[in-house]
């Protein structure tokens, strides 16, 4: 398996051996079922690091949508205490 890497500002090719891949049923009617990959490369040693990966993936990613949506919010709410 072959992937891109990063070396000194150029992207390069890096051989991979193993790749972690699973799915799971969501709550979301329009996509019932979300599907996860995670290299072997860098923290992702294992299995276990791989679903710890996600996981921490996941909560980063909803911690960024919460703090957007708060911002927005935020915005909005002072537009209407100054109008």
């Amino acid at each position: 398996m072959l992937a891109k890497g990063e070396a000194k500002g150029k992207i390069v090719p890096v051989r991979l051996d193993t790749a972690y891949a699973w799915s799971h049923s969501t709550d979301d009617q329009e996509n019932p079922i979300r599907h996860i990959t995670v290299l072997h490369l860098g923290p992702v040693i294992s299995a276990e690091t791989a679903v710890r990966a996600a996981i921490l993936q996941e909560f980063r990613a909803w911690q960024t949508r919460l703090l957007k949506q708060t911002r927005e919010d935020v915005h909005t709410q002072g537009k209407r205490t100054t109008a």
